[in-house]
């Protein structure tokens, strides 16, 4: 008995000393958008055509001054600016921080207006800017990824994203509610958006 109680503290000490599993994330990474497509077919790059395929309409040239004019290329996806980074990255892991969020960096829609204040006013500037970033996100038992929005920004009020499904290791896609400007009806409207990402091997 006196020997069985001798060894029972390092049988309990062994048992705490067992590492932890290791952090295995493989959806962190850095992500570039591959397709964009809406419920509702939009003319962005004022060529006269409407089409669903937001991607094409973004990374055309835009007709400002007309299409017998030069066009404008607005945005180039390819961009790093417009990849979504996803953490944590490895460094983060090594310092402890295993802090699950994302920046998803869509290109949204920006008008500056001669009158801030008048949204009727002559439109003065025209651009897209990255959005939807600061999304803590949880893994599910299914390929649905939750999110939360945890940090709230200008560019905000520009729509929500309702859904984020992970379709492979390297693919993902998010749905999205977003406000888009008609140019030439100088209107906001809201569409549904799919979103593709392909992880960046760069």
């Amino acid at each position: 008995m006196k020997n069985l109680l001798y060894f029972l503290p390092f049988l309990l000490l062994s048992c705490s000393d067992e590492a932890p599993e290791p952090y295995v994330n493989t959806l962190a990474g850095y992500y570039r958008i591959t397709s964009i497509t809406t419920e509702t077919p939009i003319d962005l790059n004022l060529d006269g055509v409407e089409s669903t395929d937001y991607y094409a309409e973004i990374t055309s040239p835009h007709f400002f001054n007309g299409k017998d004019k030069e066009g404008f290329l607005m945005a180039d996806l390819n961009g790093f600016q417009y990849l979504a980074e996803i953490r944590p990255s490895k460094e983060n892991v090594e310092f402890g921080n295993l802090t699950q969020y994302v920046n998803f960096n869509f290109p949204i829609q920006v008008i500056g207006r001669l009158n801030p204040n008048d949204e009727s006013s002559e439109i003065t500037y025209y651009e897209y800017i990255p959005g939807f970033k600061w999304h803590i996100y949880t893994f599910t038992d299914t390929n649905e990824v939750l999110l939360e929005h945890s940090l709230q920004g200008d560019l905000d009020n520009k729509g929500n994203i309702y859904k984020m499904i992970r379709l492979n290791d390297d693919t993902f896609e998010i749905y999205i509610n977003l406000k888009v400007l008609r140019y030439n009806e100088d209107e906001w409207i809201t569409t549904k958006v799919k979103v593709v990402y392909v992880k960046n091997e760069n």
